[in-house]
């Protein structure tokens, strides 16, 4: 009798969530006596946060006595009790469900000249309106290239941004010591000429422009092929509440070991055998003379053996966190432009953590496990069999570097997704040993001539992954 009792109480809970004026703080203040395994129970929540996040529950809201912001933080509470554990693509797949729906019948055409890659390719985004970047579905044009957007182009576009960000805007990324990319320092990006700020007038127009760019990547699933630095992609997602041995971890995983403010050696040796001798509880920011106080007066406060492990979270803090805070809330916001909610409400905020994001922005190399599961969803035409086998090979042979190269060439990307590649085709190409591979991006379609031999193969397989750029080649 008494577990009849507790799923009429779940029964009315639906019933009621669905048709009434349940809130989502009534869920929460239950949701550990709910089967949440159930579908009709997560269908509910997301369809409710759906509605809060497009904005079409203010009136809703008013009837039920609660406010839009409130219930939009007990659907992140239930969000992260249902789904915090679940494997990353379960939950990348959940986010994806609380997009504002899109309007499949207009597209928003973002025009990008090769020749000018981030200024026309910031400056487009930066027109958008909210609306357009929420509810039509972007499609890419290149200029001068014929190609229509059925995948390829945008793939090939968002595989591009990245690392033309440190190409074309020197001044406002950098590259770091391990590879990560990052924003300078917001006092160094602030006194660059307009010059630098490809085509925009404000420096904080430039971060947010970028972070519609992979605010779009995450909406559409592309991967942008760079890795963004750890500390910064927490300072847009959470927040900048970090503990000393965080902030070294992340000064290790962004600069190297070897930094010895990542290390416990600067906090066990005297001031006089790290260095630290004179200093004071402030900071001069990176390539500039600007000097900054780690507390009021900091200029005027020595470090000693008692203070230090405070000055080292105070300078490793404004190092990691307070010199990007503007880049990180123009980034922030150009992110949430396109997949809405805010810092604390987003569901991709929500429920991926920081580095999770990271990966889902920079994808992965095609390692020995991608390349098998990349094999498993190939489509081989018989005609072309021999020749498929002898790429598997000399796939398998190449390293991550040769391998990105073809996956790019076939599918406009270098590096794989949260969920691998799903399809992928092999056809036969017209042309003997003397013509080059060809393909079609946007149906991940590779397509070969009928070479009379690996080797040769495997020397157009190179020469036309090294060759080609832009989709009027293929």
């Amino acid at each position: 009798g008494e577990r009849l009792l507790v799923e009429d109480f779940e029964g009315a809970f639906v019933e009621r969530l669905s048709g009434g004026l349940l809130r989502l703080q009534d869920l929460a203040g239950v949701a550990p006596l709910l089967a949440w395994h159930r579908p009709e129970l997560p269908k509910v929540l997301t369809g409710r946060l759906r509605s809060l996040l497009e904005g079409s529950c203010d009136a809703w809201c008013k009837a039920a006595g609660c406010t839009v912001d409130d219930e939009l933080m007990f659907g992140r509470a239930l969000l992260r009790h249902v789904y915090a554990g679940r494997p990353r693509e379960e939950r990348l797949e959940v986010c994806k469900k609380l997009l504002p729906a899109e309007q499949r019948d207009h597209k928003t055409v973002l025009k990008v000249d090769r020749d000018d890659y981030i200024s026309s390719a910031l400056g487009g985004v930066q027109e958008l309106s909210v609306h357009q970047l929420r509810r039509t579905p972007v499609v890419l044009h290149f200029k001068g290239e014929a190609a229509e957007d059925h995948g390829g182009p945008r793939r090939d576009f968002f595989g591009n941004v990245g690392a033309r960000l440190v190409e074309e805007l020197p001044k406002l990324w950098k590259r770091l010591p391990k590879g990560a990319l990052v924003p300078v320092a917001d006092a160094v990006a602030e006194s660059t000429p307009t010059s630098d700020r490809a085509g925009l007038d404000d420096v904080g127009g430039v971060y947010r422009a970028c972070g519609r760019v992979y605010g779009l990547a995450l909406k559409s699933g592309d991967v942008i092929g760079e890795e963004l630095a750890g500390f910064f992609v927490h300072q847009v997602a959470r927040d900048d509440t970090v503990c000393l041995e965080e902030l070294q971890r992340q000064l290790s995983e962004s600069d190297g070991a070897g930094d010895i403010r990542a290390s416990r050696a600067i906090l066990e040796k005297k001031l006089s055998e790290v260095g630290l001798q004179g200093a004071t509880l402030s900071r001069v920011i990176t390539h500039t003379e600007t000097e900054v106080d780690l507390v009021p007066g900091g200029r005027e406060v020595p470090v000693t053996d008692d203070n230090k492990a405070e000055w080292l979270q105070l300078h490793l803090h404004s190092k990691l966190y307070g010199s990007l805070r503007k880049a990180a809330d123009a980034f922030r916001s150009g992110i949430l432009d396109v997949l809405g909610g805010a810092q604390r409400t987003c569901p991709f905020f929500v429920l991926l953590e920081p580095a999770e994001l990271a990966r889902a922005w920079a994808g992965a190399a095609v390692t020995d496990e991608h390349l098998r599961q990349w094999q498993e969803v190939t489509s081989v035409s018989a005609e072309i069999g021999k020749q498929a086998g002898w790429l598997w090979e000399i796939l398998s042979d190449g390293d991550e570097a040769l391998r990105g190269r073809v996956l790019k060439f076939a599918t406009g990307i270098h590096r794989l997704g949260a969920g691998g590649l799903q399809l992928f085709e092999v056809q036969p190409a017209d042309g003997g040993d003397e013509s080059l591979p060809r393909a079609m991006t946007c149906a991940n379609m590779l397509q070969l001539p009928r070479y009379s031999s690996k080797d040769i193969l495997d020397k157009q397989l190179r020469k036309a992954t090294e060759w080609c750029d832009g989709f009027q080649v293929l």
